[in-house]
């Protein structure tokens, strides 16, 4: 996300949450964020499989608490609820990357945009010392 020199350790907040990031609620306003994540779900159990075409009427994301979810998964503040049902291979990921493409820019930019899946190992240290 920003591009900075920086040592493995020296700084903590170099991953942080998108919801967080899009909020302003990481520490140093995201300055040292250079990697944000989420956790995706299809929220709408009587929605589409898949949305490439949000409008005012029908938004590309669902506000939590919302389509029967309990209070317990409204706490969670690293998902980005999805106005789709839940889904594998079905039209979740096009969404996903129709999302970030809904976000970049406003008012945070990102150069990437990834999706893996729960049976990814992902080592974002060997990433981001990899990364210009």
């Amino acid at each position: 996300h920003n591009h900075h020199d920086h040592d493995d350790d020296d700084t903590p907040n170099r991953i942080c949450s998108l919801q967080e990031l899009l909020r302003g609620t990481v520490p140093n306003n995201g300055a040292d964020c250079q990697m944000a994540y989420a956790f995706v779900m299809g929220s709408n159990p009587t929605g589409p499989t898949e949305l490439l075409a949000p409008n005012s009427t029908f938004p590309i994301t669902v506000v939590p608490g919302r389509n029967g979810r309990s209070p317990a998964e409204d706490d969670e503040d690293d998902i980005v609820h999805l106005n789709i049902r839940e889904n594998m291979e079905d039209g979740k990921s096009p969404t996903w990357f129709k999302y970030a493409t809904t976000v970049n820019g406003s008012p945070v930019y990102f150069d990437y945009v990834a999706k893996t899946d729960t049976d990814t190992l992902v080592y974002p240290d060997r990433y981001l010392d990899e990364t210009p």
